[in-house]
């Protein structure tokens, strides 16, 4: 069915996910709870919870973009140099001008045209 090298990569997979989504939803509710103690410590309900989950959730988002970022440089650099990568390899193509043509009398299209 699968060899063991496979079934390997999907678990890891799925553990790195289930991990992340823990770490999504738990971060901000801890800060919050402490955000919470600070405010029945001081009598400012609710400014250091709301400040506090919201810093979790920059934290987390800043965290995953900067994984995500360093994750895709080590894959490019993998990447043989002659094989396009980044932007360049899923540019759109050029675009065509559509406009009649007025020997033939049908649409056709003109490259190079503005």
């Amino acid at each position: 069915m699968f060899d063991l090298a496979t079934r390997r990569k999907i678990n890891k997979g799925f553990s790195d996910g289930f991990t992340r989504a823990v770490e999504i939803v738990v971060t901000p509710v801890l800060l919050g709870f402490l955000g919470s103690l600070v405010d029945g410590w001081l009598g400012t309900r609710p400014g250091f919870t709301i400040g506090f989950a919201a810093f979790g959730v920059c934290g987390i988002f800043a965290k995953l973009w900067l994984g995500y970022d360093r994750d895709m440089q080590i894959e490019e650099a993998a990447v043989p140099a002659g094989r396009p990568t980044g932007r360049t390899a899923n540019a759109a193509p050029a675009p065509v001008d559509m406009r009649l043509d007025p020997g033939i009398g049908a649409t056709r299209p003109h490259e190079g045209t503005a």
